[in-house]
Parts: structure tokens; sequence; C-alpha cells
């Protein structure tokens, strides 16, 4: 049985659902997301056990209650509403939403991975005006190193100087070695 994907893109879909001039409901249902992101907000530094643990016991209890309040306001609005359209994207993927809440390793939503994809869209989009092939896939391969070392909490600097110190030979070895650890 497929439980849906790893990471749950509901929670900033229910947020955006929310729309402008937020009525009462939208107040209720980002108060209780906020909620749920204050427990979150307690757990980046602790191991995934510690994780799951606090969230089966603080985070559970709330989304718990989201979903039948959820289905509760489904039947007060308009089927055609922006807000019912992602009041029902969200209980459609109940089970992506709360996947999170059996796993210590995995985030509440996408935001993480939509915030390295975009860094990574905008250097591809950057690496476009180099002006020359061979400059554009030297831009990439910096780009990526640099990209890795900050989502691995390593100082690109301190890295790639200590990678070169280490190497014999020259920066020209040094690319044929990352060129063939691409191919490999």
């Amino acid at each position: 049985m497929d439980a849906g994907p790893l990471l749950d893109p509901c929670a900033p879909t229910l947020r955006e659902a929310s729309g402008k001039g937020r009525p009462p409901v939208a107040e209720e249902a980002l108060r209780q997301i906020a909620e749920l992101y204050s427990v979150e907000k307690s757990l980046p530094a602790r191991g995934p056990q510690t994780r799951l643990v606090v969230r089966r016991e603080l985070a559970d209890p709330i989304i718990t209650a989201i979903r039948p309040w959820l289905e509760a306001q489904l039947s007060r609005i308009p089927r055609s509403s922006k807000r019912a359209e992602g009041i029902c994207y969200t209980l459609a993927r109940w089970p992506s939403l709360t996947r999170f809440l059996n796993d210590g390793c995995l985030e509440p939503d996408t935001n993480p991975v939509e915030n390295q994809i975009r860094k990574i869209a905008l250097i591809r989009k950057n690496a476009l005006f180099v002006g020359h092939e061979g400059g554009a896939e030297s831009w990439a391969l910096l780009a990526s190193l640099i990209a890795n070392c900050k989502m691995c909490d390593v100082d690109p600097v301190s890295y790639l100087s200590d990678t070169l110190r280490v190497l014999p030979g020259s920066v020209a070895k040094f690319l044929r070695l990352v060129g063939l650890a691409r191919a490999w």
C-alpha cells in the first residue's frame, strides 16, 4: 500500500487556501497550523526518536482535531470556493499530511525541499548567462559543490581548500577527478 509522497505538500496549500481578508474560519485554520508548527519549532536539534515521541504526544492531538474541524467547515462553505478547494485537496491527501507523525526523520511539509530547489533553479537560470558552455559547466559544478556543502552544514571555502590541499597535483587534475566521479 502506497501511503503517498514522503513529504507533505498539503500544509502549505491549506495555509494558502485560507485566502485574503481572512474570515474567522481562516484565522482558526491558521491558528491550528501555527500550533502544529510551534511543536515542530522545538524539534530540529533532536534525534528522530525524540521527534517521534514528542510529535505523538503533542502534534498528534492537534492533527486529530483538525480533520473533523475541516470536514465541518467544508459542509458550511460553497464547494466552488478556493477555501473548499484547499480543504478538499488536504482531506484527499490526509495520509501524506499525517505521515510525519510516524517517522521522526520526515518534515511536516515540503518547505525545506522547496527552498533547496529554488536555489538550484536560480543557479541554473544564472548559468544561462555565463557566455560559454564550458563556463556554464564550471559554474554548475561549483554551484552544486557549494549547495551540497551548505546542505551538510560544511563551510564551502574550507571544504574546497582542504580538498585541493589533500589531492595530489593541480586543480585540473581535481576537476578531472570530479568529472570521473560524476560519470561513476
